[in-house]
């Protein structure tokens, strides 16, 4: 590989060798089945939604003969792995399919056993080969990429004269069984053990019944090879069903490591003897299930490793991290970047002559880190998942030298896993195209037989407002042709944005505001900051623009409590932008913060921070902020990020390989941090704290706080702030669950109360907008919109803030904008979901 590039290891071709189990491992035969992935990179199965339903087989074959096409169902799941292959990935892998019934993750959810099934399936594997990029890593001619094709180009540099069937991109199907994680009441499992997750206990299978779903696997990777797939990956790991014959935690007790191990080894044999050579087997190994009990012994994941690279079976393992139940984080933006690869090099120590292809996971975002690790650790390949939903064109991106301009996924969960455990299509915060492909996209935008553009008219747009929803609304529109200019009241671009990447944990936010800022200039859209819009010069922008895009904001609300004008009274605004530092005030040690949503726990976290800077690393500066940003050497703040300081957090031993003890940990933690400041975080509900968190990481801010000895009080009612600036309240006395409890009234003594009891929408401008448009005479047609928080702040967020956004570009670039159509409306697997809850 040319060295040219800037991650030369990162693109280096890797060729699969397969050998017939006869055939022995450590050998110097040559093989004769070779495949090759032009990259090392592997696109991640995840839950998208786009799998579809799957009825009994008697509605199934109905639908089919009578109403709908073989190539429809999975019509979008086609277009969403085809953007991919477009992109310049090697190897995908599809969402889960389960081999039978029993093993799906909720009623009808996505599976693959039977004929009928298969034909569904037809379309994506047809779509990913038309699609590829090829051997050349071409941006995709469309408005969307057409952009990149402008900046300077890397050739194509491989020193092989390969053919350009090795470049294609591969497709994989992920056959996922969910035994006890089965949110039915049919789940089965090696035990009658119930998950903690899951609403059922499950069916324990006999030894004949583990015998024929070991064929159900054999059976639906043929059904995948004769569908297209070029290969299958077996789900080994997350605490799914394999993973629970294999755990102390719940294996049958009875059974000895020969047979618990028979179990996977049997699948992979049976598939490669049904399949043959020409296809691919992926096996994905967990490799620390991170819980506390019960975990599977290191001596035996390298055992089974072994096993199976000594059969010769598996094309790759994919490393696998944690349990679903585990209570450490693996995948949310508060963890390290890479930070799991150390598994990957403890296997390759344990296994030395070890020979099956291994790919390292979870946290890998960004080329430079992806690199890093192929070139530090000892993994052959990287996978990764959310990038691929942030930025389908990740891969190309990248090969070309233009990695600052890839959308970069923040782990933040909240369009794609807190979506798909609420059956909820997903998408991406940072790119709400994902997934949409077949509604939202840039091809041919200038073509009038495309629905999308058929009533194309350019039009002039301001936007007013630079945060996260006209950040998006802007470069979407701009990429749909429109002359677009952007106004700004601060000197940056980036609104709530701004305040969020200062929170412990989401250093990743800085990212998002370096791909807007360098795509501003790519599509030479005209950005004037330090501008306020305001009556003196609306005149102005009306004469110049078709179109007025509100996108100012929210302000923060300021609840109508006696007393609250006291000095020792603080918006959660003034602390995060350092307007109250700047003022000349310090915060005290004991601390009351009134709301427990979204911003109260972010300013929790951020006062825990604040405090031990302030008293720990004075040399530094004395807030949070200065911590997180003190940045001497070229490393952005996310790659800054320590990955020992989060292990001491949360328990993990790496030298134990993953073995953890948070409990251990908790109550050292409690003590060190009263000694810093003692913090109230108060709610006027009932119930816990944080209810609205996103799904899948509410449980680590709340986990955080409680180890930090953060106080968490619900069903708090304000009744005043005296003349000391102490907080007087009425709570329950006894369970504050019951309604019936009495009240007993308590005085917070208090140096500081932080105010984070919701937003307004900054709505200022609007009437006098629509007023200068109708004394301008354009009375006929709306000509002024509102998005993101002006729109509707209660509740508000970045994801819904830059889907309206995107929204919005499209229903005016169609001419047909209904604001009631801004929000995205829950579809059936949605639907579905909340009657059986």
């Amino acid at each position: 590989m040319n060295k040219l590039l800037r991650y030369p290891k990162l693109f280096t071709p890797l060729k699969l060798h397969q050998h017939h189990p006869s055939t022995p491992k450590y050998t110097n035969q040559i093989k004769q089945h070779t495949i090759q992935l032009k990259n090392r990179i592997i696109c991640g199965s995840m839950h998208t939604g786009l799998e579809g339903c799957s009825m009994p087989h008697p509605i199934l074959e109905r639908l089919v003969s009578n109403f709908q096409r073989n190539d429809q169902k999975l019509e979008a799941m086609a277009e969403f792995y085809a953007a991919r292959a477009r992109g310049g990935v090697g190897l995908m892998i599809t969402g889960g399919f389960s081999p039978n019934n029993a093993g799906t993750l909720y009623p009808f959810s996505s599976k693959l056993d039977s004929s009928v099934e298969m034909e569904f399936h037809k379309v994506v594997t047809r779509r990913v080969k038309e699609s590829s990029v090829g051997k050349f890593y071409e941006y995709p001619e469309d408005a969307g990429a057409g952009c990149y094709r402008t900046l300077p180009m890397q050739d194509f540099v491989s020193d092989d004269e390969d053919e350009e069937e090795d470049y294609k991109a591969k497709i994989c199907l992920q056959i996922l069984h969910a035994g006890r994680y089965a949110a039915h009441p049919y789940g089965v499992s090696s035990t009658e053990s119930k998950s903690p997750i899951s609403p059922f206990a499950p069916r324990k299978l006999s030894d004949d019944e583990v015998q024929r779903t070991i064929q159900d696997f054999i059976q639906c990777a043929m059904y995948a090879q004769e569908a297209g797939y070029d290969g299958v990956e077996v789900m080994g790991s997350e605490g799914y069903f394999i993973n629970q014959f294999l755990s102390p935690r719940t294996a049958n007790p009875d059974h000895n490591l020969d047979d618990r191990l028979s179990l996977p080894l049997s699948i992979v044999r049976g598939i490669r003897e049904a399949c043959g050579e020409d296809f691919i087997i992926i096996y994905r190994i967990s490799l620390t299930d991170l819980i506390e009990e019960g975990k599977m012994p290191w001596n035996e994941i390298v055992e089974l490793a072994h096993r199976m690279d000594e059969e010769g079976n598996v094309s790759i393992f994919n490393a696998g991290i944690g349990w679903h139940e585990s209570r450490v984080p693996t995948i949310a933006t508060s963890v390290p970047r890479g930070a799991w690869s150390w598994t990957v090099d403890q296997l390759k120590k344990s296994l030395p002559k070890l020979q099956t292809p291994i790919s390292a996971v979870n946290r890998i975002n960004a080329p430079q880190t992806a690199e890093k690790i192929l070139s530090n650790s000892s993994a052959d390949l990287i996978t990764m998942a959310r990038p691929f939903l942030a930025d389908e064109l990740f891969p190309i991106k990248a090969y070309h030298g233009h990695a600052e301009y890839i959308n970069t996924c923040i782990g933040c969960n909240q369009a794609c896993l807190d979506h798909a455990f609420v059956g909820k299509t997903a998408s991406c915060l940072v790119n709400p195209h994902a997934c949409r492909e077949m509604r939202f996209n840039f091809k041919n935008v200038d073509d009038s037989s495309n629905t999308i553009s058929s009533n194309y008219k350019k039009k002039r747009i301001a936007v007013i407002g630079a945060g996260p929803a006209g950040l998006s609304f802007a470069v979407t529109a701009s990429k749909l042709g429109h002359d677009v200019a952007l106004f700004d009241k601060s000197d940056k671009i980036g609104g709530q944005f701004n305040i969020a990447k200062l929170i412990p944990g989401k250093e990743e936010f800085y990212e998002t505001l370096r791909y807007f800022k360098k795509h501003l200039d790519l599509l030479n859209i005209h950005t004037q900051l330090n501008y306020d819009v305001n009556n003196d010069n609306m005149e102005e922008i009306v004469s110049s623009y078709d179109r007025i895009v509100l996108a100012t904001g929210v302000t923060p609300r300021i609840p109508a409590i006696p007393g609250i004008g006291h000095d020792k009274i603080v918006s959660y605004y003034d602390i995060l932008t350092g307007t109250f530092k700047d003022s000349g005030r310090t915060l005290g040690k004991k601390i009351a913060i009134l709301g427990a949503g979204g911003i109260g726990f972010d300013v929790a976290e951020y006062v825990l921070k604040y405090k031990r800077s302030n008293e720990n690393d004075t040399d530094r500066g004395d807030d949070a902020r200065s911590i997180i940003t003190a940045n001497t050497s070229s490393l952005s703040p996310a790659e800054s990020v320590d990955p020992n300081k989060f292990y001491q957090e949360w328990g993990v031993n790496v030298e134990r390989h993953g073995e953890i003890n948070i409990a251990a940990i908790a109550a050292t933690q409690v003590a060190e941090e009263k000694d810093h400041v003692d913090i109230y975080l108060l709610q006027r509900k009932s119930g816990k704290l944080g209810a609205t968190l996103g799904k899948t990481t509410g449980w680590i801010h709340r986990s955080t706080l409680k180890r930090h000895g953060v106080n968490m009080m619900p069903s708090c009612k304000y009744e005043k702030i005296d003349e000391n600036g102490n907080l007087h309240l009425s709570i329950p006395d006894g369970d504050h669950k019951n309604k019936s409890s009495k009240i007993k009234s308590i005085t917070l003594e208090v140096d500081n109360i932080i105010l984070c009891t919701g937003q307004e929408p900054n709505r200022l401008l609007h009437d006098s907008l629509i007023e200068k448009y109708i004394q301008k005479g354009n009375n006929d047609e709306k000509n002024v919109y509102m998005i993101g928080g002006a729109f509707k702040a209660g509740e508000l967020d970045a994801k819904c803030a830059m889907d309206m956004g995107m929204r919005l570009a499209y229903r005016i670039h169609e001419d047909q904008v209904d604001e009631k159509l801004l929000e995205d409306q829950p579809e059936f697997e949605e639907k579905l979901m909340k009657t059986l809850k």
